[in-house]
C-alpha cells in the first residue's frame, strides 16, 4: 500500500520507498492497541516487517515487479489482522477495517488482471483507516482517564 499515488509523489523509486515506512509507523501503536487475537496481532506485526523490509529491497535494487508480487502476499497478513479488528469493534472503525481488509485483500488476489489505478484506492482506505483507528484508541484512552 502507498501513499506516494495519492499525494503526487512520483519519480524514483528510492523516493517512494523512503517514505512509505514512515505510515506504517502510524500502525504500529494499532497493531498493539486495537483489539484483535494475539495470532491476529501478529499478522499486523509480520505485515509491518516484512513490508518494510521489502522497501528496503527496493531500495537496494530488487526487481520492482518482484517487489510487487511479494507485498501483494504480504499484504494478506495485513488484512487477516485489519479483518480480527473488524469483529472487535464496533462503529464506523469496524465497518472501514471490514472496508480495508477486504479490498486490500481481495486486490492481492486479482492485481495481474485489474487497471493499476485502484492500487490508490487501497491506500486511501488505509489512510481513513489509520485516521479511525487513531480517533478510537484515543476515545479508548479517554474513557481510561475518567474512570
Amino acid at each position: 500500500l502507498s501513499f506516494a499515488p495519492i499525494v503526487g509523489l512520483t519519480g524514483s523509486i528510492e523516493a517512494v520507498e523512503f517514505i512509505q515506512p514512515l505510515y506504517r509507523l502510524l500502525l504500529i501503536p494499532a497493531v498493539a492497541l486495537l483489539p484483535a487475537p494475539n495470532w491476529a496481532k501478529m499478522a499486523g506485526w509480520l505485515w509491518i516487517l516484512f513490508d518494510s523490509a521489502l522497501n528496503i529491497e527496493a531500495i537496494n535494487g530488487m526487481e520492482e515487479a518482484l517487489v510487487f508480487q511479494l507485498r501483494m502476499g504480504i499484504h494478506l497478513a495485513f488484512a487477516v489482522w485489519a479483518f480480527a479488528v473488524s469483529w472487535r469493534t464496533t462503529g464506523a472503525l469496524r465497518w472501514m477495517a471490514f472496508a480495508v481488509a477486504a479490498v486490500t485483500g481481495g486486490y492481492s488476489f486479482v492485481a495481474p488482471w485489474v487497471p493499476e489505478w485502484i492500487l490508490p484506492i487501497t491506500a486511501l482506505l488505509l489512510l481513513l483507516y489509520i485516521l479511525l483507528a487513531g480517533r478510537y484508541l484515543l476515545g479508548q484512552a479517554n474513557v481510561a482517564k475518567s474512570t
